[in-house]
């Protein structure tokens, strides 16, 4: 029986990869596995429908499904000493674009992996251990965190601003790295990303003493490295929800603790928490909002800004103020419900 070639595009999925499963006419299932867009698919049966899932973004699906054929009767034969069989069979099938994403998938902006970055478009990586990487993974490897910036306009000339801006800064998020079949993700805090303006406008985290340690972290690692100077897809996520309580501390000489969130004293400064405190800051959260009172405890010296945020609302604000060391804010239960998003910032 001759072979079948079925070609598997989407303008919408192109260059994307994804995980496809097969599910023939005849039964039975198929995994084709994790495939870059389009895939030709070769085989002597082809019927039937095909899965496939796009892990990148968020587990988005589409089908594909290729009509099953028709039983063919069995002929009841006449004496015929030489019959003659004509083929059926159309070498190749290339079925037009018939899936229809759910969602819309978000591709990312396109940045060109250097050495440096002197230049819009530019994506620049450095492992723990201070040097140039294409590895992903050796971004957060070794004593102390790498280096991850990229310029506010793209390789295609778009300015971001307005893409990444609102979701990497002051925010949890997710940014998720692709090229070609290599993808890794990572996740951060509201205090890891900064925006630098100068040649070119660039948003950078390092995880170096005195940056921002501890703030970021690999969610999935790849499997492959990245091919320098070319492009690298980047996917900026909000992580949602939010933890209800937050403390977040971006000082280098001021330390803070939360009292009575679960009916015991719980002291942010030590202990076995993943972050390097009083260096450049860390950010915590607990599950349970607090429905005895929260007392907020500050040590460290100089002049402060606090400021408590209620669903993303400021209800508090200390604005760069100079108390006397140690300083307690009180935040009082009867004010909140179980369900209410607390944000506590220090910096200073």
């Amino acid at each position: 029986m001759a072979d079948y070639t079925l070609e598997i595009l989407t303008t919408n999925y192109s260059g994307q990869i994804a995980d496809i499963v097969f599910n023939p006419c005849s039964g039975g299932t198929i995994n084709l596995g994790n495939q870059l867009l389009p895939y030709n698919y070769v085989s002597e049966y082809i019927y039937g429908e095909y899965e496939l899932t796009f892990s990148a973004y968020g587990g988005s699906q589409c089908f594909l499904s290729i009509p099953c054929p028709s039983p063919t009767p069995t002929p009841t034969q006449t004496m015929t000493e030489t019959p003659t069989n004509t083929p059926t069979n159309t070498p190749t099938v290339t079925p037009t674009n018939t899936m229809t994403p759910t969602p819309s998938p978000v591709f990312g902006k396109p940045y060109t992996l250097k050495n440096g970055i002197s230049a819009n478009g530019d994506l620049f990586l450095t492992s723990g251990s201070g040097i140039s990487t294409t590895d992903p993974n050796a971004i957060f490897s070794g004593g102390s965190n790498g280096t991850i910036a990229f310029a506010q306009i793209d390789n295609l000339g778009v300015n971001e601003f307005s893409y990444f801006n609102p979701i990497i800064l002051n925010e949890w998020f997710k940014l998720t790295m692709t090229q070609g079949l290599v993808s890794a993700s990572m996740s951060g805090t509201p205090f890891a990303m900064q925006y630098q303006v100068g040649t070119p406008n660039l948003w950078f985290w390092g995880g170096g003493t005195g940056i921002r340690p501890g703030q970021m972290g690999l969610v999935t690692p790849a499997t492959d490295v990245f091919t320098i100077n070319q492009t690298v897809n980047i996917i900026a996520e909000p992580l949602d929800p939010e933890p209800l309580v937050q403390l977040l501390v971006y000082s280098t000489n001021k330390n803070i603790s939360d009292l009575n969130i679960t009916g015991t004293t719980i002291t942010l400064d030590g202990g076995s928490y993943p972050v390097q405190r009083l260096i450049a800051g860390y950010a915590w959260n607990h599950n349970n909002v607090p429905v005895g009172g929260l007392s907020v405890t500050i040590t460290g010296s100089g002049s402060m800004t606090l400021t408590c945020y209620k669903n993303g609302v400021i209800v508090d604000q200390l604005n760069n103020v100079t108390p006397v060391y140690p300083y307690t804010r009180n935040y009082f239960a009867d004010s909140w419900l179980p369900s209410d998003q607390i944000k506590i910032t220090l910096e200073g």
